[in-house]
């Protein structure tokens, strides 16, 4: 009677839920990075502002009486609205991070300190405003827009 065994390994196991968990965390991560830059292409009317004929917005350009130079002048975005988009540079900031915080993976998603040396510090006022603007938010109505949508990617991958 020949016998069968088997090892049993619960790193093993246990390192492969935790790599299952790390992929639909960052699967979910990158998924809400992509709502938030999508929002930013939502945008309502902007005042000025026009579009060209591929969609993008155009800048109006208007002399000023003192020194005649050109100076570009953006249509901003009303409260409530996602924010305008006028450079740019906050939409290509938005980057998704996963990382482990003692046994749990957590997904980071939201604009990176700077882009190309410029300084975004403006992102948080424009999220949740200040005492002169009030808030033209991009991160957190994108989570509640696609809340099922995230719970479906972390449940079931």
């Amino acid at each position: 009677m020949s016998s069968v065994s088997t090892w049993f390994r619960p790193d093993a196991i246990l390192n492969s839920i935790g790599n299952e968990q790390q992929r639909r965390m960052n699967k979910a991560a990158h998924t809400l990075a992509a709502y938030v830059k999508q929002s930013f292409q939502k945008t309502g009317k902007l005042g000025s502002q026009k579009r060209d004929a591929a969609g993008r917005f155009k800048a109006r350009y208007h002399r000023l009486v003192s020194g005649g130079q050109k100076r570009t002048l953006y249509g901003a975005s009303k409260k409530d609205e996602t924010p305008a988009i006028q450079t740019g540079d906050l939409k290509r900031s938005i980057i998704a991070e996963v990382v482990k915080d003692g046994g749990e993976f957590v997904g980071m998603v939201g604009p990176m300190a700077t882009v190309k040396g410029k300084s975004l510090k403006y992102a948080y006022w424009l999220e949740f405003g200040t005492s002169r603007m009030k808030a033209r938010p991009f991160l957190r109505p994108a989570v509640t827009e696609n809340r099922s949508k995230l719970y479906d990617i972390l449940a079931n991958g």
